[in-house]
This record gives structure tokens, C-alpha cells and sequence, in this order.
């Protein structure tokens, strides 16, 4: 069996490495990490009943950490350490 080599997400749409590590960001192995990824729109169909109650706090989440961002007028204020 033919192992496909790994294809970073940084490659892929040619961004600096070091810039991302510098951000903090992950760069996944588009081929591989990612097939571990949680689709949060599946979340609602899932046939487990624990994982489709999680949706509603995947969504109450996201929701208030975009309330915080929105409402933070410069990196490093309180809404943003908040978030």
C-alpha cells in the first residue's frame, strides 16, 4: 500500500511556517490531522445523544467568544482576555 506523503496546511496555501508558529497557530497535515477533526455541523445528526446535546454548547461557545471579541477595543483589554 502506497502511503500518500504528508501535505501541511501551510503548503497548501503558502504561508510562512515560522509565522504560524510564531502565531501560536497549528498547522495540521492536511491528509492526516484532519480526519480527526470534529465536523460541529454533524453535531445536531450525530445518533448519540451525548454528542447531539453537545452541540448546543459547542454553539453557546463560539457565540460568546464572539461577543467578547466584538466588544474588545484592543488586544489585551478584558473582553479579550476573556475570550
Amino acid at each position: 500500500m502506497k502511503r500518500s506523503q504528508p501535505k501541511y496546511f501551510s503548503d497548501h496555501f503558502n504561508i510562512d511556517k515560522d509565522k504560524l508558529k510564531e502565531l501560536g497557530v497549528f498547522d495540521p497535515i492536511l491528509n492526516f490531522d484532519t480526519k480527526v477533526f470534529v465536523d460541529p455541523l454533524l453535531l445536531k445528526k450525530s445518533s448519540n445523544e451525548i454528542i447531539r446535546n453537545s452541540a448546543k454548547t459547542f454553539d453557546d461557545f463560539f457565540i460568546t467568544l464572539l461577543d467578547l471579541l466584538k466588544i474588545s477595543e484592543q488586544e489585551g483589554d478584558k473582553p479579550w482576555r476573556s475570550s
